[in-house]
């Protein structure tokens, strides 16, 4: 049975599947952990506050809508990711029968960079979740986050630095702990997903792992699991 149905999706919206598509490429093991080790020669980072900034404007220029760095933590990390990865699959470098297998994640760099992209606020509004917008929305801001990471992780590369892209199809790590890190939203009830205080769930997310000198930014409250406390829908009305 194939592994990849994320691609199969499509079946539902065309648009998707081309978004899905497009994603593949930028999944495999060499888009985001790079075709080659880091240039031999680091770039000097005498202020790592000033590389921060660098590179939140750089994520800022290739059209994230949010950036935060954090302090890595060390349980965000997977134990193990999938081998072929969707990329793979999806581009027909392999036989799409082939199963999946599990590897173990070795990767511990000190630093992590998140960016978020937005989903349309009317296209949401206007949205049931079960028409082909709906689809098509959350795979072009997949695609957008992993545009993203991909070119700056390979730019951190080229500067001498370790970096690894983490995106839709092709993570090796957990984002809610990421995105807590990076100072990009708190954790609500539902226990998976981290709120934004302006977009709320309305964002899709990716990261870039690295051992770039970086200032973190620090975890926030606004008020999000006061909220929770109080409102109390979701476990009223969920069986």
């Amino acid at each position: 049975i194939p592994r990849w149905n994320y691609v199969t999706q499509g079946k539902r919206d065309p648009m998707a599947s081309g978004l899905g598509f497009a994603i593949s490429f930028l999944s495999t093991d060499k888009a985001v952990e790079g075709p080659a080790p880091p240039r031999a020669e680091k770039l000097p980072v005498p202020d790592p506050e000033i590389m921060s900034k660098h590179i939140k404007d750089t994520c800022y220029y290739l059209r994230a809508d949010e950036v935060g760095i954090g302090k890595m933590p060390a349980y965000a990390y997977y134990s193990h990711r999938i081998s072929p990865t969707h990329g793979d699959y999806a581009t027909g470098k392999i036989d799409p029968n082939l199963l999946m297998e599990e590897i173990p994640v070795t990767e511990r760099l000190p630093y992590v960079i998140c960016v978020a992209v937005e989903q349309h606020l009317e296209t949401w509004l206007a949205s049931t979740g079960y028409d082909g917008i709906a689809k098509s929305q959350s795979y072009r801001a997949y695609h957008a986050t992993a545009n993203i990471t991909v070119m700056l992780a390979q730019y951190i590369r080229s500067l001498g630095y370790r970096a690894r892209a983490h995106h839709f199809a092709n993570y090796a790590s957990v984002m809610g702990p990421i995105l807590i890190a990076c100072g990009m939203g708190e954790l609500t009830r539902t226990g998976d997903c981290v709120a934004h205080p302006r977009m709320g769930f309305r964002n899709k997310v990716a990261a870039v792992t690295t051992d770039l000198p970086l200032v973190p930014d620090k975890p926030i409250d606004f008020g999000m699991l006061d909220f929770c406390r109080v409102c109390r829908k979701c476990s009223d009305t969920c069986p």
